[in-house]
């Protein structure tokens, strides 16, 4: 046996003493019956590269970051530090986790109203080729007028959709057009002779007639688990279901 070389239990090199000291952290040397005031230096039976590594700082648990404050092995500051850091960025996750799935129900809601549009766009196309086909002027003014009105509004709502700032005011398409606009249909309306708008589909413009501004907004619900604050369940006027079932 060397003096100043020993065997390592592990690896089997024969490496000099120094290569077989630990220091112990202030737990582990109150583990063995030392006060714990100061780290304690043991030899080993391992050499350096066989002894185990201490857990990496972002591998370790809360409780075992508090653990290493509570026996002196990290500083206070530090510790709390580290948790509140995890903390905010667990927060900041989750907060762009639930922006995003409410700006999915919001963007579906815009969509809902573009579809609607759509179809009145189809019918009113429908119009404006019959109304070609027949040479009759004032009939293609008005399909022209409200297909003007109603590819601008879906436009604008389009545009709404793909990054939208909020849920519609209304599910009724008819409710995002200027009052202008609704008059500006109306009057193209009112001057087709009665018996052709009485083989015509009325525009929705004018049969639509505005309800209670409350009762017109879409209903969203958006399920969450339970962590989500009181002021997360109230942000954008939207209504969350609980991990739980309860809104």
């Amino acid at each position: 046996m060397s003096d100043t070389h020993k065997f390592c239990s592990q690896c089997g090199g024969f490496k000099p003493h120094a290569q077989f000291k630990r220091l112990l952290t202030r737990a582990q040397s109150k583990a063995r019956g030392y006060v714990g005031h100061h780290r304690v230096e043991i030899d080993s039976k391992l050499c350096k590269d066989c002894q185990p590594k201490p857990k990496p700082v972002e591998r370790l648990t809360k409780k075992e970051i508090r653990n290493r404050v509570a026996a002196g092995d990290m500083h206070p500051m530090i510790g709390e530090g580290i948790i509140k850091e995890r903390d905010d960025t667990v927060n900041q996750r989750r907060a762009a986790k639930t922006a995003s799935r409410w700006a999915d129900l919001q963007h579906k809601e815009w969509q809902k109203l573009v579809y609607a549009v759509s179809r009145e766009v189809t019918i009113v196309r429908q119009q404006q080729k019959y109304a070609q086909r027949i040479k009759d002027a004032t009939r293609q003014a008005y399909a022209n007028t409200y297909l003007t009105i109603l590819n601008n509004l879906r436009a604008k709502l389009r545009f709404a959709a793909l990054k939208p700032q909020g849920a519609p005011e209304s599910v009724y398409w008819m409710d995002h057009l200027h009052p202008e606009e609704t008059q500006q249909v109306r009057d193209a309306w009112e001057k087709l002779p009665l018996d052709t708008r009485s083989r015509m589909k009325i525009p929705l413009v004018i049969a639509h007639r505005a309800g209670d501004a409350e009762d017109s907004k879409p209903k969203l619900y958006l399920r969450l688990p339970d962590y989500v604050s009181p002021d997360e369940r109230l942000a954008n006027g939207i209504r969350i279901k609980l991990g739980n079932g309860h809104a």
